[in-house]
C-alpha cells in the first residue's frame, strides 16, 4: 500500500481529512501523520506540538498499513453522515 492507496481507503471509509496528513507534519495539532525522511517512514499522532507513539518503518507499505489501522481504530475519525 502506498500513500495514494491509503488515501483512497480513508475516503471510502468516510474518514475526516482533517485528522490526518499523509505528506508529513503540517501546522495543525491532533492529527495522524505519515512522514518519509531519507527513505525511512514515520507514523505518529501529533498533539500539542509533540509526536505521540511514533513508529518507524523501513518501507511505505508497512507504515501505511499501520497508520490505517490506527485511524480506523480511532472512534472519532469518521465523518458524521
Amino acid at each position: 500500500m502506498n500513500r495514494e492507496q491509503l488515501e483512497d481507503v480513508l475516503n471510502k471509509e468516510h474518514i475526516s481529512p482533517n485528522i490526518y496528513s499523509l505528506n508529513g507534519p503540517d501546522n495543525y495539532d491532533n492529527r495522524f501523520i505519515l512522514e518519509e525522511r531519507y527513505g525511512t517512514w514515520y507514523a505518529y499522532y501529533f498533539e500539542r506540538g509533540e509526536k505521540i507513539n511514533e513508529q518507524i518503518f523501513s518501507n511505505e507499505d508497512e507504515a501505511c498499513r499501520y497508520l490505517l489501522k490506527k485511524i480506523l481504530d480511532d472512534p472519532i475519525s469518521r465523518l458524521v453522515k
